[in-house]
């Protein structure tokens, strides 16, 4: 009897090589979804710099009608240069980190939804937006005024 499709995804030595395939084509699909990969292009980060660091940060990535989630896999690093944005194994897959000058970004805004507040960045050359969730957003804010002045 040949086997179908259905019988090789509950073989063990298929489900493990798809799972992974699938993960790397979902994480790659993702990151192209929210501009990542275009904005590592122009503003890319070649080690992470020295800084005050956050782990673990939520945020999203992408158009204002279609942000990409990041659920606690962001690392953000703030420093007088700019900021520093990757994601966490394995979820920085076809998402290289980025590194983001202060006066590369046009505007810097905040909101208030129900209980939680949230920080918007918009680039000057690029389409996509960052918005971060949390705390970590007025960290970020107050770190942009005071390179704005």
């Amino acid at each position: 009897m040949n086997p179908t499709p259905l019988h090789l995804l509950a073989d063990p030595r298929w489900f493990v090589p798809l799972f992974i395939a699938l993960w790397i084509g979902g994480a790659v699909i993702m990151a192209r979804i929210a501009g990542w990969p275009s904005l590592a292009k122009l503003y890319p980060a070649s080690k992470m710099p020295a800084g005050s660091s956050f782990g673990f940060c939520t945020g999203s990535l992408g158009s204002a009608n279609f942000p990409i989630r990041y659920r606690r896999c962001l690392r953000i690093v703030l420093n007088e240069q700019g900021l520093y944005a990757s994601l966490m194994f394995p979820f920085k897959i076809g998402s290289p980190a980025i590194f983001i000058p202060w006066e590369q970004v046009s505007l810097c805004q905040e909101k208030q939804l129900m209980r939680t507040r949230t920080v918007t960045l918009q680039f000057r050359d690029h389409w996509s937006s960052l918005t971060l969730i949390g705390p970590i957003g007025q960290v970020v804010r107050a770190e942009y005024e005071a390179r704005a002045q």
